[in-house]
């Protein structure tokens, strides 16, 4: 251990720059045979002699130097670092933005603990209900531990049959059974305001506390050539042909001018290096490309003098250096006029890299020229003696050496931009592809509501045989209401034993002269416990009301479906045998009110709702009656159906039949009844099309699930290509751009496509073609109630619970299985060391791709944890998982990432406002909703009612006609409605969030003020006061400034380069030392082309193999 803790001083710093640096490990390789260099400086013929299995060895040691892993000094060797041991601030050394990931999942970690722990108490009010234990499968499981299922209705909703009931439900503690729902929605709703505040504050933490301490620790740990640079932007590309030599004299001069007048530094010689940009009109990656072609043809040209290799071989490998060959020569036009300039003769690029020999140096820089940030005083305010040769210089921050894009820092700036601007418009493209993806998945997959039943029969019986059901009085509406009776057909007559009556029968006019009676009622004329109402077509049936006798007023009467003709054909004797339970659909029980209005009781609003549980048993014969006929009526529907559509539609959609096969999947299990064959029993044949509907509804919902984690992957997959296209000057500018863009996509795909597929907008955007072709605005649900929780919530808990998975096992999975066969692979033909280097290689640890997956999980679980409390739950585990499996295939399996900076941690912490919003908006709306969270009106009621231009009455009214409206008129009062809505954030159990909510609307207002007139205005008076402190500090610290020849050899030890020169960067040296040797390559291969079509020599060999060496080297 202490061994690796020296180790650890040695390489304290990011060592990020693998790519551009030269590593440790060139003092050991000369230990290995096989010549002077034995990692690959061989010639052709060398290599050639030397055995494959010590080229393979020094591949390995190659892989494993640009891995993460420290230097050995006693077993002279490299080794991974340890998992379990090695902190946060040590993972520093490959970067102080890796530091911070692992610090932010860490802490964001601890932060869902404490949201999980403040919403506890309504995730265990949420299990102990019974709302949502109908549901099946992950639906009941999701389902049950959201607010769908808060509070307790009894078995079917005995207990919730009005509006009122719903709303003034128990909250289902056994021991508190007084205790409701409205009474403990303002606990539950503060709980949840006080736990977006521990979010919003741990952003503001993080960003504004933690990052900059991080900073300054890791800076005094770590020195590298940045804490000494400035960039600079401005310059002139050309200079007149006597200084343009001298350009980077000239610039030296004038920043040392600088320090020494306007910052009082006596030291005559202050600046280190200057580093131009020069324009090489793209060649440095085309160059790039030509030095992979010919190392390429170097390894063939090497197998091609393994002993013993035959003619016919040679003859293939002579046509793969024949192909080699043509790409090199067609890319002579990629060089121009490249060839044989000057370095010193090219021109700038406006941009140079500046290194002192201190860093208070680079920071009294920093401070002179720090209001050239701003365009006005560029332009009118620049001072003459901070120009050079007559130009405003902007003056920042340098970046990491091995943070830079070399070979795009000399692309236009505009074509930049240009290319910015298309991959936004592709990105914009993929998004809708997702959506439309999305669209069909969706659709197929998130189930319906149970069809209403085809009857024109509508029976109710007492619940027991020796039930005395007294009824007269009996009233049927269309609305929730029982206001309106627009969908109520003409009643033909009444049913009971005693056949059909007239339609004027007592029952359904009035109690004034009447009343029909059960067979166990004294007195009674009927043999029959039931009766019913027949119509002459099928109503829309949505309210009921009846009266009873007071003195013998049941409290449960059962209602039924039937369809007439069960009945109709039936004579006295079988009338009254005739069961409807047995031919009929079992609805929910009616439950009357018993309070006596004198002789009468009232039974109050009814609701008809199916029996979604099937409480009711179904036998096989009703079952197989119901199907025949629902083929039967779908054939006098449409006449060219075929019989196997007519079973299948029969099947799906009958209820007798829905039933029947649910309860024998009960009985048979679910496992043996769906799966073939189906004419095991007669069960199962009469279900098989009902078990092929079930199981394509369950393979869709899975797969809908499935379809956002893969298009997640795929869209990593990409933008890692798109960002690399738009040419960014570093690193991190590639990263930023790739962290939005992904993060973007995915949470469309995760979080808001979801809501727009099932949303019901009711025809209120009809117009625009655009979302009537996607078919947005056409789903199931207007508003977020108890079943969008059920039926859509529960797909995207499933769906971030698996981001657990899906997001966190790919880096392993390609470092351990993956990664070994394609070495395995591709080395197989392979011969030269260079190229086997190239093989060996661990995959890439992308930053970038990495937390924009977290920030997707994240902004997904803080959009939807109102509603659904465990997903806090899902967002630690998400943490937790991530933060070891990311640690483990970082350390022991990845590429050494690049020098990332805070700036990807920054941009993530800056959007937490938005997800914070988001939550509010989308648990006000929740929380609002009185079916499924009630509660009283708080004191904001007023202030916010004038906000929004509601008011109590018109909130009643408006809410009051919508539930009992038609679907007609639900599309026409559909904005209305949502207006209404809005008033119920003021509700106690909203007052917390709604306060947060007009906070945030402020702050925004705010900033969009800011941004367009206040900014351009207080920013430089903001810069003045900072450079005025920044002043004081450095004259405090003037005398503990850094030296950078005392930090040069640590540097190196480190394997950084502690320079901004190109001849220095081992990625572009070779590039640059041998760029006029280009065209003499293309020309050589030219010639060797020539000379195999001519069929002369097929084994041919370069005539100037120095020259195939020396650009090679690339």
């Amino acid at each position: 251990e202490g061994r690796e803790e020296q180790g650890q001083e040695r390489l304290s710093t990011a060592t990020s720059a693998s790519r551009d640096t030269i590593p440790n490990w060139e003092k050991e390789r000369r230990k290995f045979p096989g010549g002077d260099d034995g990692m690959g400086d061989e010639d052709a013929r060398d290599q050639a002699e030397i055995p494959r299995s010590v080229l393979i060895q020094r591949a390995r040691v190659h892989q494993m130097s640009t891995a993460c892993t420290i230097w050995d000094d006693e077993g002279k060797r490299y080794k991974f670092l340890s998992v379990t041991k090695t902190s946060r601030r040590q993972i520093g050394r490959f970067g102080f933005g890796v530091q911070l990931y692992f610090q932010f999942l860490c802490q964001m970690g601890v932060v869902f603990l404490i949201l999980s722990l403040l919403t506890a108490p309504l995730l265990v009010s949420n299990i102990m209900g019974d709302i949502a234990a109908s549901s099946e499968g992950t639906q009941k499981v999701f389902g049950m531990m959201s607010i769908a299922n808060l509070g307790r209705c009894g078995m079917n909703g005995a207990l919730c049959n009005s509006l009122e009931e719903l709303q003034d439900r128990k909250a289902g503690f056994d021991s508190m059974p007084e205790w409701k729902v409205k009474d403990l929605t303002p606990v539950f709703g503060t709980l949840d305001g006080v736990a977006l505040l521990v979010f919003m504050s741990f952003g503001l933490f993080f960003g504004s506390v933690w990052i900059p301490r991080e900073r300054r620790i890791h800076d005094r740990a770590n020195t590298t050539p940045a804490d000494f640079s400035v960039q600079v932007r401005g310059l002139p590309r050309r200079l007149s042909e006597a200084e343009h030599p001298d350009y980077e004299r000239l610039l030296k001069e004038h920043f040392a001018a600088v320090l020494a007048s306007r910052c009082g530094v006596e030291d005559a010689d202050p600046v280190r290096e200057v580093v131009l940009v020069r324009d090489f009109n793209g060649a440095i990656e085309s160059y790039m490309a030509q030095g992979q072609y010919l190392l390429q043809k170097k390894d063939v040209e090497v197998r091609m003098r393994k002993d013993g290799a035959t003619e016919k071989a040679s003859r293939r490998l002579q046509k793969t250096i024949d192909r080699i060959n043509t790409r090199i020569v067609g890319m002579k036009k990629s060089f121009g006029s490249n060839a044989g300039i000057n370095e010193q003769d090219r021109d700038v690029c406006s941009l140079a890299f500046v290194t002192f020999k201190r860093d208070t140096y680079k920071e009294k820089i920093l401070s002179e020229y720090r209001f050239t940030q701003f365009r006005l005083f560029r332009c009118c305010c620049a001072e003459k003696d901070l120009q050079f040769q007559g130009h405003t210089i902007v003056v920042s921050q340098a970046a990491e050496p091995s943070d830079i894009f070399w070979e795009n820092m000399d692309y236009g700036r505009w074509m930049g931009r240009l290319r910015r601007a298309t991959t936004c418009l592709t990105t914009l493209i993929i998004l809708v592809v997702c959506l439309v993806v999305l669209l069909l998945c969706r659709m197929i997959g998130v189930p319906t509501q149970a069809p209403a039943p085809h009857a024109d029969l509508w029976v109710v019986k007492g619940l027991h045989s020796s039930d005395c059901l007294t009824l007269c009085d009996w009233s049927l509406y269309s609305d929730r209401m029982c206001l309106s009776q627009a969908g109520v057909t003409a009643v033909n007559g009444v049913w009971d034993a005693n056949g059909m009556t007239l339609a004027n029968h007592s029952a359904v006019t009035s109690c004034s002269n009447n009343y029909w009676t059960s067979s166990s009622c004294p007195g009674s004329t009927t043999q029959a416990q039931w009766v019913g109402v027949h119509f002459a077509a099928p109503p829309t049936l949505t309210c009921m009301q009846f009266r009873q006798q007071a003195a013998s007023a049941l409290s449960t009467v059962q209602l039924y479906a039937c369809r007439s003709t069960s009945v109709s054909n039936l004579s006295r004797v079988e009338l009254a045998a005739w069961k409807p339970e047995e031919h009929c659909i079992g609805m929910q029980d009616l439950k009357p009110s018993t309070a006596a209005q004198g002789t009468w009781s009232t039974s109050g609003r009814q609701l008809v709702l199916s029996d979604a549980s099937c409480r009711r048993a179904v036998s096989f014969k009703a079952a197989e009656s119901a199907l025949v006929s629902a083929m039967l009526q779908q054939k006098e529907a449409d006449s060219t159906i075929t019989d196997e559509h007519a079973n299948y539609v029969a099947s799906t959609t009958d209820h007798t039949v829905n039933c029947y096969c649910m309860q024998q999947q009960t009985v048979e299990g679910m496992t043996y009844f769906r799966r073939p064959p189906y004419d095991e029993t007669p069960a199962k044949t009469l279900c098989k099309e009902w078990i092929y509907y079930h199981n394509v509804q369950l393979t869709m919902l899975v797969s809908g699930v499935l379809v956002v984690c893969l298009l997640n992957l795929i869209l990593s997959f990409i933008f890692s290509y798109v960002v690399v296209w738009e040419r960014h000057h570093t690193f991190t500018k590639q990263n930023s751009s790739l962290l939005l863009k992904q993060f973007l996509a995915q949470f469309m795909n995760t979080a808001f496509i979801v809501l727009l597929v099932n949303a019901n907008w009711r025809k209120t955007l009809s117009g625009v073609k655009v979302l009537s072709l996607l078919g947005l605005g056409q789903g199931t649900y207007d508003d977020l109630d108890a079943g969008w929780f059920v039926a859509v919530g529960s797909g995207v808990c499933l769906t971030i619970a698996m981001q657990v998975v899906t997001a966190t096992t790919p880096g392993i999975v390609m470092s351990y299985i993956v990664n070994p066969i394609l070495i395995i692979l591709f080395r197989m033909d392979l011969t030269t060391q260079k190229v086997l280097n190239q093989v060996h290689v661990f995959p890439e640890w992308s930053l970038a791709n990495r937390l924009a997956q977290t920030l997707n999980v994240i902004f997904v679980v803080l959009m939807y944890s109102g509603g659904m409390p465990v997903m806090n739950v899902i967002g630690f585990l998400y943490c937790f998982v991530a933060y070891w499996l990311d640690k483990w295939c970082l350390l022991r399996g990845a590429l050494k990432p690049p020098a990332y900076d805070a700036n990807l941690l920054k941009t993530a912490v800056l959007m937490f406002p938005v997800a914070a919003f988001l939550h509010a908006v989308v648990t006000l709306w929740c929380f609002g909703n009185q079916n499924v969270f009630p509660g009283d009106w708080s004191v904001l009621q007023g202030f916010f009612g004038g906000i929004v231009n509601m008011d109590e009455a018109r909130y009643i009214g408006i809410i009051e006609d919508y539930y009992v409206a038609s679907e007609e008129g639900r599309n026409r009062m559909f904005l209305d409605y949502l207006h209404a809505r809005l008033l119920d954030f003021a509700r106690w159990s909203c007052w917390l969030l709604l306060c947060i909510f007009l906070v945030f609307c402020v702050y925004y207002i705010f900033s969009l003020l800011n941004s367009l007139f206040l900014q351009p205005i207080l920013a430089p008076f903001y810069t003045l006061i900072n450079g005025k402190v920044r002043h004081k500090l450095l004259q405090q610290g003037e005398a503990q400034g850094t030296d950078f020849h005392a930090k040069e050899k640590e540097m190196t030890e480190n394997g950084i380069v502690p320079t901004y020169n190109l001849h220095k960067v081992q990625r572009y040296s070779v590039v640059l030392s041998h760029l006029h040797a280009g065209q003499d390559a293309v020309e050589q291969a030219r010639k060797e082309l020539e000379t195999s079509q001519a069929g002369m020599g097929s084994t041919s060999t370069p005539s100037n193999p120095d020259l195939t060496g020396q650009v090679g080297e690339v």
